[in-house]
């Protein structure tokens, strides 16, 4: 999937610079928005057979964490818990 960079980075061995627009994995969309790469807004597209986090509930999202052993810290929000898992990578 196409998507423009809103810093510089590397990927994929390559490094491109801010606003260059590039194709990436769908499963890496995640990562990158919290890499703080691509935009917060970014469509994060479902990839087959992995979880859509942003469809979860608050008690599906905290169960996510635990079996997936991210700290949620503070978070108690949606918002907050889904920014927490997205940080981790996942």
């Amino acid at each position: 999937m196409k998507v423009t960079l809103t810093n510089s980075a590397k990927y994929g061995g390559e490094f491109y610079i801010k606003g260059q627009e590039i194709e990436v994995d769908p499963k890496h969309v995640l990562g990158l928005i919290a890499d703080r790469v691509i935009s917060s807004d970014t469509e994060v597209p479902e990839v087959p057979g992995e979880t859509d986090i942003n469809k979860m509930n608050m008690a599906q999202l905290k169960d996510y964490a635990e079996q997936n052993s991210i700290d949620l810290g503070e978070a108690a929000k949606k918002d907050e818990i889904l920014e927490k898992i997205k940080a981790a990578g996942e």
